[in-house]
C-alpha cells in the first residue's frame, strides 16, 4: 500500500484500574516543558483545585529555541524538530533531540502557524497518522497512511484560509506496527507560539482494547477481521476520556498482552516489563520526572484469562507488584484497574481437564451443555483481591472499576473486539468515575 493523504468525510467511533492511591510522601507534578513543581500543600491533585477547576502549574522558565530558517521555496520556513514552539506529546526518546522517536498509541506532534499550508518531516513506515487542524480532535482532516511508506515528507495541510491554523499530527496505531522519527517540519508561513498545554494528565495502560484494535469496523455478525486501518486510537475509550475531562493523554498500550500471562501463555514481554520503557522497540528507560499523570488507569486482565483463567495468587501477586510500580512514579495519582468488555463468563470453553483441576465455582454450565470459564466473574474477584491487598498494605487511591461485557445490541469492531459505540460507553463510565475522584 502507498502513503496516502486521505480527506475523510466523517469517522466511526468505538479494563482493570485500582483506587485512591495517594502514599504519604512528598510530591511533584511536571509541567509541560518537562520541569517539576510542588504539589499542592492541600491535597489537591496536579492541575485541578479543590473544586475541581483547571489551575496552572507554577514551573521554571523554558529555554526558548527558535530554529526555523527560510526555505529554498519563496515563503516557506524550515523548522527543527526540538523547535520550542513545536510540542511532542508522547513518550519520545530525545537522544538526538533534532530526531525524537516515539511509537506508542496517540502520541503526536503538534505546532500553530500563520499560513496556508504545512508538512512535516517524518519516518514512520507500517503507521498511520490522523492530521487534526484548528482544534477539531475528535475529526480529522485528513489520514496520513504510511504502512508502506519510506518517504520522510509528507503534505499535512494544503490550501487553507490564510491566517492563524494549529496542527496535530497523531499517531493513531500501536507501537509495534511501527516507531516514528520526527525531524521538523515545513509551513508555507510563519510558525507561531502554541496555546498553553492542557494541565490534566492521564496515563492508560492497556492491550487491544486501549490501542483501538478494530474499533473503526462496525460488524455484529463477526466477518470482519482486523487489518492496520481498521484501528484508531484517537475514538478508543481512552482518548474520548481524555478530551471530555480536557486532559492530555499517555497510552502505553499493546494487543495481546497481559499483567502476568499473555493470550498465548507466554509471560516474556507482559505490559509490567514493558511499561518502564520510552517506546515499544527502545531499551532506554522513560524518564517519569518528564511528565507526571493525575490519573492512571489499567485496562489488563482480557489476555490473561483468553486462554482459561490463571492461577490466583501469580496472578493477583503480578498485580498488585505492579500498582506498586506505577505508585512508586506517581505518588498522589488515583489509580483505577479496570476489567474490560471482552470478558464474559461463556467464554472460552472448558474442558474436562480444567474442570478436575480448578474449582468448581470457576465454571459456568451453558445452554447448549457446554462449560465455560466465568472469565469476567473470576478476573472481577481477582482484581478485586489485588485491591484489597493493595489497601491492606497501607496504599490509598487504588480504585476499581467493571466494565459490562459487550453485547450485539451495541455492535462489534474487527474480531470481537469493542466497537465505536462500546467505546463510547465505557468512555462514559469512566469519565464518571473520574470525575468523581478528582471533581474535573
Amino acid at each position: 500500500m502507498n502513503k496516502k493523504l486521505l480527506a475523510l468525510p466523517l469517522l466511526l467511533l468505538l479494563g482493570c484500574a485500582q483506587e485512591n492511591g495517594n502514599v504519604v510522601a512528598p510530591a511533584t507534578s511536571s509541567s509541560s516543558d518537562g520541569t517539576l513543581s510542588q504539589s499542592s500543600s492541600d491535597g489537591t491533585l496536579p492541575g485541578s483545585s479543590s473544586d475541581g477547576t483547571t489551575v496552572g502549574s507554577s514551573s521554571s522558565t523554558a529555554v526558548e529555541l527558535s530554529t526555523c530558517t527560510a526555505s529554498l521555496t519563496a515563503g516557506w520556513q524550515t523548522c527543527a524538530a526540538n523547535d520550542s514552539k513545536i510540542r511532542i506529546i508522547a513518550r519520545a526518546d530525545l537522544t538526538d533531540p533534532t530526531r525524537p522517536t516515539f511509537s506508542w498509541s496517540g502520541s503526536a506532534v503538534q505546532f500553530s502557524f500563520t499560513g496556508t499550508a504545512a508538512k512535516i518531516h517524518l519516518y514512520a513506515n507500517g503507521s498511520v497518522f490522523n492530521v487534526f487542524i484548528d482544534g477539531n480532535d475528535s475529526l480529522p482532516t485528513n489520514v496520513l497512511d504510511l504502512t508502506n511508506s519510506a518517504d520522510t515528507l509528507h503534505v499535512v495541510a494544503e490550501g487553507l484560509t490564510p491566517g492563524s491554523h494549529q496542527i496535530t499530527v497523531y499517531k493513531r496505531t500501536e507501537a509495534q506496527y511501527g516507531e516514528a522519527v520526527f525531524s521538523g517540519i515545513e509551513v508555507q508561513g510563519t510558525l507561531d507560539p502554541l496555546p498553553a498545554a492542557k494541565t490534566r494528565r492521564i496515563e492508560f495502560i492497556g492491550n487491544s482494547i486501549t490501542c483501538g484494535y478494530g474499533n473503526l469496523v462496525d460488524d455484529p455478525t463477526h466477518i470482519y477481521s482486523w487489518d492496520i486501518l481498521t484501528e484508531d486510537h484517537s475514538i478508543t475509550y481512552a482518548a474520548l476520556t481524555a478530551r471530555t475531562l480536557n486532559a492530555e493523554e499517555h497510552a502505553v498500550c499493546v494487543s495481546g498482552r497481559g499483567i502476568f500471562r499473555n493470550n498465548d501463555n507466554s509471560e516474556e514481554g507482559t505490559l509490567p516489563t514493558l511499561y518502564p520503557l520510552t517506546s515499544y522497540t527502545s531499551t532506554v528507560t522513560w524518564d517519569f520526572s518528564r511528565w507526571t499523570a493525575d490519573v492512571v488507569v489499567v485496562n489488563l486482565g482480557t489476555n490473561d484469562f483468553y486462554k482459561g483463567i490463571p492461577d490466583s495468587t501469580l496472578f493477583v501477586n503480578a498485580s498488585v507488584a505492579f500498582v506498586k510500580d506505577i505508585r512508586t512514579q506517581y505518588p498522589l495519582a488515583q489509580i483505577i484497574m479496570v476489567d474490560g468488555p471482552m470478558l464474559s463468563d461463556y467464554f472460552p470453553n472448558a474442558s474436562a481437564e480444567d474442570m478436575a483441576a480448578l474449582p468448581a465455582e470457576y465454571f459456568k454450565l451453558g445452554t447448549n451443555g457446554v462449560y465455560t470459564f466465568k472469565s469476567q466473574t473470576v478476573c472481577k474477584r481477582f482484581l478485586t483481591a489485588a485491591q484489597a491487598s493493595l489497601i491492606a498494605q497501607g496504599y490509598t487511591g487504588i480504585e476499581r472499576l467493571s466494565i459490562p461485557a459487550q453485547s450485539a445490541q451495541l455492535s462489534f469492531g474487527a474480531d470481537w473486539h469493542p466497537s465505536k459505540k462500546q467505546h463510547a460507553l465505557m468512555a462514559r463510565l469512566l469519565t464518571e468515575k473520574i470525575q468523581g475522584l478528582t471533581g474535573w
